[in-house]
């Protein structure tokens, strides 16, 4: 829908965006499907401008040293497998809890430091 692909377009700059954004992460927490329907493609955009801006690496063309530069911050998750691009989305996703919070703070604040 169009409110997903603006989600996606770019970050909120908007007092409402920043809610919609924060509701986005909350919901990918509950459901495996708003994980890899929704918020996952945004992370993963902002995983390969950091890995070929900062790095040099990109994310689909050298997944390897991607997964190691991901893996290689402070804590003990493996935030590859969650982010990985050639991960299958499962066909039950609705069913299913989400990205677990502490994973997904792991993995955001990974991202910042990148």
């Amino acid at each position: 829908d169009s409110a997903r692909e603006r989600w996606r377009a770019g970050p909120p700059t908007t007092f409402t965006g920043f809610w919609r954004m924060q509701a986005d992460l909350q919901d990918a927490a509950k459901s495996l499907a708003a994980w890899h329907y929704g918020v996952r493609p945004r992370l993963q955009n902002l995983l390969a401008a950091r890995l070929s801006e900062r790095h040099g690496v990109s994310l689909t063309g050298d997944p390897q040293a991607a997964r190691r530069l991901l893996n290689s911050g402070p804590g003990r998750h493996d935030l590859w497998s969650w982010m990985d691009p050639q991960r299958p989305i499962p066909p039950d996703t609705s069913a299913q809890p989400g990205i677990p919070p502490a994973v997904l703070a792991a993995l955001i604040d990974r991202l910042e430091h990148l």
